[in-house]
């Protein structure tokens, strides 16, 4: 029986790797104003996406995929006896997982359901599913394969930093008059992955200080150690060059991927946000 691999749109990974891997993805539901719309990267553009705010000016929100639109999309995939490995953004800040869970328990008696907490989101999920696509074509066990993402789960770090202090405090990080100040004084918010949540840790002023935040994080978590890395970004493609540069200059990176963040995370972190997800290449599998 197969073994099929699914993420939802919260995770971030080179469009290539879908194909490659064969890496099926059930899109995260894009609320603008009373119009849905999935996050499948071809029902809104990017530019479309930020053209909407731009001209409503409103903040658009996201809804989990019901257990419906998971049990209607696993059977879309999926033949009666296989199994399916379904990884998802953390279950301490959606209900993505929870979902997905239902889903699994209503289909039990017709497919194999693994529903698994990455505990984070963004390019994390994306190196989590490589792995298990990786370990399928190298015939591991389902047991030994879940055993890996579990190791890589707690090795892989994510940091960023915030520009658009008003998506911030809609979704709950800071509160009004806090954004007011801190926009005034040009405060970058930082945050960090930490037991599946992502706190704010720390407030920086300027850009070049909240990259220079960024490199001595990955010099205290990682040192020397070769790395799998993203810089990821939200509309910040030259800010994230040049953190690439800086951060191929001074740390050993075996893989670097430069991306945008999914609709579905810049929702939730506003445009012009950076961040950096790290994976120790000794738990990569490639």
């Amino acid at each position: 029986m197969a073994l099929h691999i699914v993420m939802d749109s919260v995770g971030d990974m080179p469009e290539a790797w879908k194909e490659q891997y064969q890496i099926h993805v059930i899109p995260i539901n894009l609320h603008l104003g009373d119009q849905v719309v999935p996050d499948d990267g071809q029902s809104i553009t990017r530019e479309d996406f930020f053209r909407w705010i731009e001209e409503h000016q409103q903040i658009p929100r996201t809804s989990q995929p019901s257990p419906g639109q998971f049990k209607a999309f696993y059977e879309r995939i999926a033949q009666p006896g296989d199994t399916i490995l379904s990884i998802h953004v953390t279950s301490k800040l959606s209900g993505t997982f929870q979902s997905a869970t239902l889903a699994a328990r209503e289909l039990q008696d017709r497919f194999h359901i693994v529903p698994f907490d990455s505990k984070g989101g963004s390019l994390m999920m994306g190196f989590l599913a490589r792995a298990a696509a990786i370990a399928r074509e190298r015939g591991w066990s389902l047991d030994r394969m879940l055993a890996h993402l579990e190791t890589m789960r707690e090795r892989i770090g994510i940091a960023l930093t915030l520009s658009n202090l008003e998506f911030a405090r809609l979704g709950g990080r800071i509160s009004g008059p806090q954004s007011f100040f801190a926009s005034m004084l040009r405060i970058h918010p930082i945050i960090e992955l930490r037991d599946g949540m992502l706190p704010i840790v720390d407030k920086v002023r300027t850009r070049k200080r909240a990259t220079r935040w960024l490199l001595d994080w990955l010099q205290k978590r990682y040192g020397d150690t070769p790395l799998h890395l993203g810089v990821m970004h939200a509309r910040a493609s030259d800010w994230a060059r040049e953190l690439a540069q800086r951060v191929q200059e001074r740390f050993h990176v075996v893989e670097l991927i430069q991306g945008p963040i999914s609709l579905a995370l810049t929702v939730h972190l506003g445009p012009d946000a950076v961040g950096l997800v790290a994976c120790p290449a000794d738990v990569a599998l490639t």
